[in-house]
């Protein structure tokens, strides 16, 4: 289980972090075999797509352990691409959250994916990619503009994403969807158990939570007329 710090974090960067993810999948569509140089920190697919990524940490089957590329001294890394998790370290040293300041985490207490989403979103990195390996897998934040060329503020799009996260994520909906809007751009007010949220061009997305604090509704109703 996450440390309520680090819950926190994720509940906030989650609804950005899976539109990322979603865009990301689009653009590795029938893409090739990864591979990642632990030299020059480029990420490719079947030698088609290259996209800069940092190096966050390994998942180790054996012991079913997660360990940060900061402790992994073995490995040999270039430090250039330390630099993020070599922050994200800093930053749990600051704001106290034991689980990027530990060497080692079981995985039994976290998911990476749950973990990937709250780096990215901390370290503002576009996505990450998460590449299955013998023994394990390798945890990467990805540098990658057609991503950002992907993103969509629009009432509609917050809808999409936000209603899929919700329903497959333990999580605090009226805090994730607050976080999400505002990052979105949107003025967000609170009534009772609803959220409004608004653009400058005058779009709106409209919630409402049921007395546990779950999504019951999200639509988005027509701009007031002038």
């Amino acid at each position: 289980m996450m440390s309520p710090a680090l819950r926190a974090l994720y509940e906030a960067h989650a609804a950005a972090s899976l539109e990322k993810q979603l865009c990301f999948s689009v653009l590795l569509k029938d893409a090739g075999p990864w591979k990642f140089s632990t030299e020059s920190g480029l990420l490719s697919f079947g030698g088609a797509h290259f996209y800069r990524a940092q190096l966050l940490g390994t998942e180790v089957e054996r012991g079913n352990m997660w360990l940060w590329a900061w402790a992994n001294t073995a490995s040999r890394v270039n430090p250039r691409l330390l630099r993020s998790v070599e922050a994200l370290r800093g930053f749990g040293q600051k704001n106290n959250i034991s689980e990027f300041v530990k060497p080692q985490i079981p995985l039994e207490t976290l998911s990476t994916g749950d973990l990937g989403m709250a780096a990215a979103g901390i370290c503002q990195m576009d996505c990450f990619y998460r590449g299955t390996q013998p023994g394990g897998a390798s945890l990467l934040l990805v540098e990658a503009a057609p991503v950002r060329a992907l993103w969509n503020s629009s009432p509609q799009r917050i809808q999409v994403i936000f209603t899929q996260l919700s329903a497959n994520r333990e999580i605090d909906h009226r805090n994730a969807l607050t976080h999400f809007l505002r990052y979105k751009g949107y003025d967000v007010k609170a009534a009772g158990p609803a959220i409004d949220g608004a653009l400058p061009t005058g779009e709106q997305v409209h919630a409402t939570f049921d007395d546990q604090g779950y999504l019951a509704k999200i639509e988005s109703p027509a701009p007031a007329k002038k």
